[in-house]
This record gives C-alpha cells, sequence and structure tokens, in this order.
C-alpha cells in the first residue's frame, strides 16, 4: 500500500481477531479508530482479556510499516503498559509535533457559520476533542458547552437567552441530550426564518408589481401626449440610411438635440416630455426618424401643460400670501454656497417662485419678490439631476411652510431647469 495514502482500520466483523491499522500516513483520527476497534474487539471475546494481556493481544494489527518496527524493537516494554499508556506512547512517537496543541486551537477557534447546522458545527467540535483523550489537553463536557454556546450564530445565541429558565434546565443535560435539544431549537428557528423570508420575497414582488404598472401607466401617458403632437404638427420622413437589421439611425442634429433637452426629451425614444431619461427609457428605438422642430416642440409643451396643469389659464387662486412681515421660504442652492442662519446676514439668493408653481412645471409665474429674505432654518445637502443625467450636489433648505422657493440662477443653469 502507498505511504502517502492515510493509514485506515480493518475490523473484523466477529471480532475474532485484532482490527488493523493498515500502513501509510499516521494521523489522530486513524489511531482513536483503531483504539475504539481496540476497546470492542476486548469486549467482544469470550474469555476476558485482563489489563496486563491487553496490548499483547492487539499489537499483531498493526501492519502500520513504521509502528510495526517500532513495537517490534520495544516489544517487552510495550507489552507491559496498559492499553491507554501504551495508546498515549504511539501518539507522542508517531504524530507530528505540536499536533495536540493545534487540534485545542482548532476547537478554541471554531465558528458556527450561518448555513451550518448546530448539530454538524457541535458533533465536529466534540470528534476533534475525542483526539485529545489520552492527554492533558483534553476539554470536559462542561467545556465543550461553554465553548460551543459561546461560538454559535447570533440568532441562535438570542433565541436560546430568550427563555433563561429552559435554558438553564437544558444545560444539566448530559453533553448528547444537551447537543439534540439546542439542535431541536435550532430547527425549529431556521424553518421559521425560511418561512418569514419567503413570505417577504412575496411582498417585495407585490410592491415590484405595483411599481411596474405605475412606470406602466406614466409611459403610456407620455406616449400619448407625444403621438399626438407628432401627428398634428410634423411630418415624418423615412430616412434612407436607417438599417434596421442594425437597429442604427442618424444623428441629431445640433438644433434637434437643444430641443429636445430644453423641453424634457428622450434622446433613445426622441420623445418631447417623454418623463424619463435614456437610460430608463421603456420605449424602443423609432424606426423612423421624426424631424424635431421649433413648432412641433411648442406643441408638445402646450399639450403637456394641459394634462398636468389642469387650473393654468382659469380662475385657480392660489391663495392670499401669509402676512407676516418674514415669511417662511424654502431655498436650493449649490452646495459651496455659504448661507448662514444668521438673520442679519445677507442672503445670496436672487430668485423666488411660489411653490405651487414649481411643482406644476410652470417656470414663467410673476409671483416672485424682491431679494433678500431671510430666516434662520435648516439645510439639507441633497443631489439632484444635472442637464447631462449625472448628479449635482446642491443644498436646499428643508420647508418649513414656506410659501415661495428660492433657488439661485447658476443652479438653474446647471440644473437645466426652465
Amino acid at each position: 500500500m502507498s505511504t502517502t495514502s492515510i493509514a485506515t482500520v480493518i475490523i473484523h466483523p466477529a471480532h475474532k481477531v485484532a482490527p488493523i491499522l493498515s500502513d501509510g500516513i499516521t494521523t489522530p483520527s486513524a489511531l482513536l479508530d483503531w483504539e475504539n476497534a481496540c476497546d470492542d474487539f476486548f469486549h467482544g471475546t469470550k474469555d476476558p482479556i485482563t489489563d496486563d494481556k491487553k496490548v499483547s493481544k492487539v499489537t499483531s494489527g498493526l501492519q502500520n510499516s513504521h509502528i510495526s518496527v517500532y513495537v517490534r524493537n520495544n516489544r517487552a516494554c510495550l507489552h507491559a503498559l496498559t492499553f491507554p499508556d501504551f495508546m498515549g506512547e504511539l501518539c507522542e512517537t508517531f504524530l507530528p509535533a505540536g499536533w495536540g496543541k493545534d487540534t485545542l486551537w482548532k476547537i478554541l477557534a471554531a465558528r458556527m457559520s450561518l448555513d451550518q447546522t448546530f448539530y454538524n458545527f457541535c458533533t465536529d467540535i466534540i470528534m476533534s476533542n475525542n483526539l485529545l483523550a489520552h492527554g492533558p489537553l483534553y476539554l470536559t463536557d462542561e467545556c465543550i458547552k461553554e465553548q460551543v454556546f459561546n461560538n454559535v450564530t447570533e440568532d441562535l445565541h438570542d433565541k436560546l437567552e430568550e427563555s433563561p429558565d429552559e435554558l438553564v434546565e437544558i444545560n444539566k443535560l448530559p453533553l448528547q441530550k444537551w447537543l439534540n435539544a439546542i439542535s431541536e431549537i435550532d430547527i425549529k428557528m431556521v424553518k421559521a426564518i425560511k418561512c418569514n423570508t419567503k413570505h417577504l420575497a412575496v411582498e417585495l414582488e407585490k410592491e415590484e408589481k405595483k411599481r411596474r404598472n405605475l412606470v406602466s401607466s406614466l409611459h403610456n401617458v407620455n406616449t400619448t401626449v407625444n403621438t399626438s403632437s407628432s401627428t398634428d404638427h410634423c411630418q415624418s420622413f423615412p430616412v434612407n440610411n436607417y438599417n434596421k437589421s442594425h437597429g442604427t439611425l442618424p444623428l441629431l442634429a445640433e438644433e434637434e438635440r437643444s430641443l429636445l433637452y430644453k423641453h424634457r426629451g428622450c434622446f433613445k425614444c426622441r420623445h418631447l416630455y417623454a418623463g424619463h431619461m435614456g437610460h430608463d427609457c421603456l420605449n424602443d428605438f423609432p424606426e423612423t426618424h421624426t424631424l424635431i422642430t421649433p413648432a412641433l416642440a411648442a406643441t408638445a409643451k402646450t399639450k403637456f401643460k394641459k394634462v398636468c396643469h389642469p387650473y393654468r389659464g382659469g380662475s385657480f387662486n392660489r391663495g392670499p400670501a401669509p402676512s407676516t412681515s418674514t415669511p417662511a421660504i424654502a431655498a436650493v442652492v449649490e452646495e459651496s454656497s455659504d448661507i448662514s442662519g444668521d438673520e442679519n446676514k445677507k442672503s445670496s439668493i436672487v430668485a423666488m417662485t411660489w411653490p405651487s408653481a414649481v411643482v406644476l412645471g410652470d417656470s414663467d409665474s410673476d409671483e416672485s419678490v424682491s431679494p433678500p429674505l431671510t430666516l434662520p432654518n435648516l439645510f439639507w445637502d441633497a443631489s439632484a439631476i444635472g442637464r447631462d443625467g449625472f448628479f449635482v450636489p446642491v443644498k436646499a433648505m428643508l420647508d418649513n411652510g414656506a410659501h415661495i422657493v428660492l433657488i439661485r440662477p447658476d443652479v438653474v443653469e446647471k440644473l437645466g431647469l426652465e
């Protein structure tokens, strides 16, 4: 047999002959298996074997080349040992130096992983500790319990501590029954976690379905506005150099790009007031290029305002202005702007509009006031989407019931607002 393989133990079914330790690399596990097989052999014989005869009865089964030579050369003194002392001598002679400390360190460093059951975790530690049975490093059952309990997962640890009285009773059990009791708690907890996870996944799927339906409804509204605008005010020109097989379209002219940007268009589907940007566009690329003209843009803007501003041009009353001498205001400025809550310091805000106009998308409101207006307030570091689709850091004054909204012209320019 190759000496590069691990030594194994061969046992006679009826325990009529001594167990055999085959040739190969001697490991702590192999010696422990051979020792356990020898104990079974001692108890399985018809005639009891006295302690002083046990070693001589089993040395014939040591067919490992290194151990058999050692036993042959030291037969007299080895046969005089008790069987536990004989096993200690074999471990000290044929196992690597420091193997006991390495095994103990493995036990002390063991941590229960999230995908590991408590039963497997505890069993691995017990088996490693059994290798130290005949040495001073062997841990008692109480030490094993403490070591295992302190290194289980956080969820299981918290679950066990929910019932202190029950935990005290469990700790009184022998090691194997203690293992089985906690293992049963672990199995129930894992089943409950899986059930909750499944329920959460169903709820998240429902929320995602609602979100998709909302996006789809908004997409249909924007498509209706753009389709109507295209029919009334422009002519569709099939482009000869458009290749469907390659999915290519002619480049937009500079004026068309400017109109798309100014009128909140999408550079993918080329719709004005699309309500989305190119990176989250749900439409396909158009099959034919529709020339984007100022007339088309003006018509799309008018239709957009009719859809989104039902009170525009009517008798909609925004209500009376507040009567306080220093009205509350909300502001949006660059993040680098130096704005203080000191009432005596001049404000750097130069443009003001009513919040209702901003919410409705109205950039031409004539309801403005002369700067500066100042009032101590709280600021929030936020991000807004700029003209190129990237986020721009801004500092916004928190709205505490403000009746006007202030924004700096340079921030308007960076955000591409109208």
